[in-house]
């Protein structure tokens, strides 16, 4: 289901939630073009601390997403981190926070959201937590969360939720698919406006 989820973009999905489950629109790419689609594994740093950030490296499985959270104005990630997060076969990291090394993770494409860039690091002293549930970019993440990211922001989707969300953003790109025919036909984005009503019945609560 995860696999079926990286042919919808965030829009779709965030519409199927009930347009909801959207991360604070400050938490953007580092590199353009790239989409993110795995289960949370979940930091939360101390302050001027990111001794777990490098734990996570070692405890997440291939394929998930490192999601974290942090107060610090300091970068708690960099190009190191990066390369052994792709040599580990972690498939993105979301940090809301800042980064630094921005150059080199650019030129290597390594999948990263985050809130700004800072020259300056942090302290290794063993503080934070990981895999417990956190807050980032002002949305609840649990671990085994589902998050899709691309060059829209970020999509955090509870892990009971996939199965409905799927079925819904099938029956969602269809619908947009005819809009656009009725649209090349002569109707006006206004009379389209009754069959977007009709569709938020069709797709029920979120």
């Amino acid at each position: 289901m995860i696999e079926e989820l990286r042919k919808f973009p965030t829009s779709i999905i965030s519409d199927c939630m009930g347009r909801r489950g959207a991360m604070d629109p400050g938490i953007k790419p580092v590199v353009e073009g790239l989409k993110i689609v795995g289960q949370a594994f979940t930091v939360r740093c101390g302050a001027k601390d990111n001794s777990m950030v490098h734990k996570s490296l070692y405890e997440a499985k291939r394929g998930d997403i490192i999601v974290i959270q942090t107060s610090s104005r300091d970068s708690v990630w960099g190009a190191i981190l990066s390369f052994v997060a792709r040599m580990r076969g972690i498939g993105g990291v979301v940090l809301d926070g800042n980064t630094r090394d921005i150059s080199e993770i650019r030129a290597e494409r390594y999948p990263l959201f985050c809130r700004g860039f800072t020259p300056q690091g942090s302290f290794k002293r063993g503080v934070g937590e990981i895999n417990i549930p956190i807050c980032c970019g002002g949305i609840q993440v649990n671990p085994r969360d589902v998050i899709i990211g691309d060059d829209d922001g970020v999509i955090v989707l509870p892990n009971q939720e996939v199965k409905k969300v799927l079925e819904k953003a099938a029956e969602r790109v269809k619908l947009e698919k005819c809009w656009v025919e009725e649209i090349k036909r002569g109707k006006t984005l206004l009379e389209l406006i009754k069959w977007e009503v009709d569709a938020q019945k069709l797709m029920g609560p979120a």
